[in-house]
């Protein structure tokens, strides 16, 4: 299974008399993943899944956040009337999670198991810093399946791209908050993988000729070397 959680900017019509982002931080990482979606659609056609995908903004509300999460609500959508917050969160932070759990216990309640791609997508540059990583495999190290694929991954993928920085658990920690630590908590080892995937914005957000063809190349790239790590032959 795939899924995106920060595929999209969009702005609800009907939040738009209580929601207000400035349209600079609405079009930077904080509004939207850049080429999340790109890489998770590609990704999941080589698998033959369906991405489920959430276009609305995480500033609205972030859906890959729990509900206990300080940050599930941004600063913008804090300050709309509290029935609007509940509003939001119960039109679309809880229809994204019920159809992310809904898509792992299905196989599971057979007793098949699920690998789950979180596909999401980082800022190179954070508060001036710039980060020495290109691609992050994140999952918790404690789960051995997940860190038998990471590995198995990150191998595939420099074998293809070694121009590539491919680090484990960068620029993030695999155990953070995540819509993949609900599923850990409910379902052991061998039921349930999850790997959240962090490519770098730099990527999709060169429009140059160069840029474009080199984040087409890196997603055939990229795509390939999962199917590598599943054991599955690859046209790319």
């Amino acid at each position: 299974m795939v899924s995106c959680e920060h595929a999209g900017r969009e702005i609800p019509e009907a939040f738009s008399d209580v929601f207000t982002v400035p349209e600079p931080i609405l079009d930077s990482h904080r509004g939207i993943d850049f080429g999340s979606l790109d890489y998770g659609k590609a990704l999941g056609s080589a698998l033959g899944v369906e991405p489920i995908v959430q276009p609305v903004t995480r500033l609205l509300v972030d859906t890959n956040r729990s509900a206990d999460h300080p940050e599930r609500l941004s600063e913008f959508s804090r300050a709309m009337p509290v029935d609007r917050q509940r509003e939001a969160i119960e039109l679309f932070w809880k229809p994204h999670r019920d159809r992310v759990l809904a898509a792992a216990e299905a196989p599971i309640a057979e007793g098949r198991p699920v690998l789950h791609f979180a596909a999401h997508s980082f800022t190179p540059v954070f508060h001036g810093v710039v980060r020495d990583v290109d691609v992050g495999l994140l999952f918790d190290p404690a789960r051995p399946r997940e860190r038998a694929f990471a590995e198995r991954l990150q191998h595939a993928l420099q074998s293809r791209r070694p121009d590539l920085r491919t680090r484990w658990n960068e620029p993030y920690l695999g155990t953070s908050d995540c819509i993949a630590l609900v599923l850990r908590e409910r379902y052991p080892d061998d039921l349930y993988a999850g790997i959240e995937l962090e490519i770098s914005q730099a990527f999709a957000q060169d429009h140059s000729d160069a840029g474009r063809a080199f984040w087409t190349t890196l997603q055939a790239d990229f795509t390939a070397a999962v199917l590598t790590s599943l054991g599955r032959e690859s046209e790319a």
